[in-house]
């Protein structure tokens, strides 16, 4: 079976799963966002274009480690048979695993959590759910799949993931970015929408590494002061919610997927 996919990389050290071992990183997304890294796997381009009966190995080196496995990208629930496939197979193997999405799927995301295929979900919160706050940050939206359809099928997945999160441990991310995303009352604006969730809302600060967009490679990060401000603004008007500060993921390189055999 073919898929887009960009590779298997080590997660060494990693600011925000420091209990996971791997990520699988699927290729496309019906957002098109400008200040994250690799955006260029962002398309469904033929370049990216792997057999993912190769990434079973990949799974068999990290899951004898007892770390979790994640399966992000990208927007990994855009591809259904290839995400249920290797989500399968590292069940099977005895792997606890996590899918990141950005939302815009919830049949897909129902349907995985239904099979109980997913330990632990981390829902990418851009931006609020509010049409023009939120195209701005995501660039989604087209004509046949407006931006209000979006945003319904991420309240969709908001409640999904609410009912399944007795089974299932739920992070919702959002990444604080200086002059995009970064005012407190976008923060609370999101709060109202995750309030219910038993969730782990983590805010995370923006870092220009990686980011190819001329604009955004330009931007400083937030300091940590500024997300800790932050986070006491939210947790005071909504004390129920758990929130956590973090550092980015560092990007990834082509040579990061090559050393998985000293993993043995």
């Amino acid at each position: 079976m073919l898929a887009y996919l960009k590779g298997a990389f080590p997660l060494i050290n990693d600011p925000l799963r420091p209990d996971a071992s791997i990520l699988i990183f699927f290729c496309g997304s019906d957002f098109k966002l400008r200040h994250i890294p690799h955006s260029e796997c962002l398309e469904f381009k033929e370049e990216f274009v792997n057999d993912i009966r190769d990434f079973r190995s990949y799974i068999d080196i990290f899951v004898k480690s007892g770390r979790y496995v994640i399966i992000g990208g990208g927007e990994p629930l855009l591809q259904r048979a290839p995400l249920v496939y290797l989500a399968s197979y590292a069940k099977q193997q005895g792997a606890k695993l996590e899918i990141e999405t950005n939302g815009s799927r919830p049949a897909v995301l129902k349907s995985v959590l239904k099979s109980g295929l997913a330990d632990r979900v981390t829902l990418l919160m851009h931006a609020p759910l509010v049409p023009e706050k939120f195209q701005k940050v995501t660039q989604a939206g087209t004509f046949f799949k407006p931006v209000d359809e979006i945003i319904s099928n991420v309240r969709t997945s908001i409640n999904i993931l609410k009912e399944h999160a007795e089974q299932t441990e739920v992070i919702i991310r959002t990444t604080v970015v200086p002059a995009l995303m970064y005012k407190k009352e976008d923060l609370f604006e999101i709060a109202e929408e995750i309030k219910d969730v038993r969730a782990v809302w983590e805010l995370v600060r923006y870092s220009p590494e990686g980011v190819t967009d001329k604009h955004y490679a330009g931007i400083n990060p937030p300091s940590e002061d500024f997300l800790k401000r932050l986070k006491e603004e939210c947790i005071k008007k909504h004390p129920q919610l758990l929130i956590t500060t973090s550092d980015p993921r560092s990007p990834f390189s082509t040579e990061d997927a090559y050393g998985m055999d000293n993993w043995n």
